[in-house]
């Protein structure tokens, strides 16, 4: 799952917007913090505006 998410970032990267809408998502601030820190970062890059 972690290697599909990197590529995916990557392609969202080159075409400037994500291939996936963010919904079901969670909010940044509805992270518990006890999350893995790719589901942090997958959250963060989604949820940036």
């Amino acid at each position: 799952m972690l290697e599909q998410l990197s590529a995916q970032r990557w392609k969202d990267a080159e075409t400037g917007k994500p291939e996936y809408n963010n919904q079901g998502l969670p909010k940044p601030e509805q992270l518990s913090g006890q999350e893995p820190e790719f589901v942090k970062g997958y959250v963060d890059y989604y949820k940036t505006e």
